[in-house]
């Protein structure tokens, strides 16, 4: 009980020191805001030219696109993906103490999606979606500090069985320690912010987003007519999420497609099809979230922090 109460303490500093951070980093805005932009040009850079190596060097890919099914994961699939992320978001506010509604939950989802495409942009949008008037700001950081901690200790643990079924156990053993020392940490951090939620439920829901976000991969690889084998949609996967992890790029645009790359000699694709099945995934959230964001848009104009 004593290292619960050491860790809650841990959890409660480094709250307080990120809100410190936010109010008095505001001199060094300007530089900070040059060097943010300079990886969003170079991953703005690296997915375009993705595009267009991948394309270039196999142009059968296009012909052989199942239209299809890549319309079903534009209107079926990408749709659940962000109504799950949505649900996740409005616990998650819950559990620290915010009200928000299942629309304002959807809509907040939708602009952090096409935010995405801006530094840092999905990060602030959630936060501040996430935030209500008269209170601390630290408060709403805490929300996306909590989805960090566990969607970081789902994905390293599915990393970590990856490496015991490729016979590495010793590096499957710290992968699991990691993720659970992770969730650990959003288990007191969640705790501490509200004693009577429901752990578990948050645990829940993650696995109910990346459960969709692995048929969204399935049927992005079904359209482009590439291997559907779920241990290459599992790397695909955690290459995604890594890329979005890094922080170099914002919501990891350029960074996940090369990483899916990079590792398309683990999987059964090509490197060509491993890029274009994550970038098909990416604008096709992107146009859902656009859709949303229009409709809203023009029912209630541009009061994006208000409840509809």
């Amino acid at each position: 009980m004593n290292i619960l109460s050491h860790f809650s303490r841990i959890i409660d500093i480094c709250t307080d020191r990120i809100e410190n951070w936010i109010s008095h980093k505001q001199a060094n805005v300007k530089s900070k805001r040059t060097l943010k932009s300079f990886f969003y040009l170079l991953s703005i850079l690296l997915f375009i030219g993705g595009l267009y190596f991948s394309i270039a060097s196999s142009p059968a890919i296009l012909y052989r696109v199942n239209w299809f099914t890549a319309l079903l994961l534009v209107i079926a699939w990408t749709p659940a993906g962000i109504i799950a992320a949505a649900v996740r978001l409005r616990y998650t506010a819950l559990v620290i103490g915010y009200k928000m509604s299942l629309n304002r939950s959807v809509i907040v989802t939708a602009y952090s999606i096409l935010a995405s495409i801006l530094p840092a942009g999905r990060i602030v949008v959630r936060t501040v979606g996430m935030k209500e008037k008269g209170k601390p700001f630290s408060g709403a950081l805490s929300g996306s500090l909590i989805n960090l901690l566990t969607r970081s200790a789902l994905i390293i643990a599915v990393a970590g069985s990856g490496f015991f079924i490729l016979d590495s156990q010793p590096i499957g053993f710290i992968f699991v320690f990691l993720s659970l020392f992770l969730l650990l940490l959003s288990f007191l951090f969640v705790k501490k912010k509200n004693p009577n939620s429901s752990f578990l439920y948050l645990i829940f829901l993650e696995i109910i987003f990346f459960l969709l976000y692995f048929y969204r991969i399935l049927f992005s690889s079904l359209a482009l007519g590439a291997a559907t084998d779920t241990w290459t949609v599992v790397c695909i996967l955690i290459s995604s999420v890594v890329g979005s992890l890094v922080g170099i790029a914002p919501s990891g645009i350029g960074v996940s497609e090369l990483i899916a790359m990079f590792t398309a000699p683990l999987t059964s694709n090509s490197a060509q099809e491993a890029f274009l099945i994550l970038a098909l995934v990416r604008v096709a959230s992107i146009l859902v979230a656009a859709c949303i964001a229009l409709i809203h848009m023009s029912l209630y104009g541009k009061r994006l922090r208000k409840e509809p």
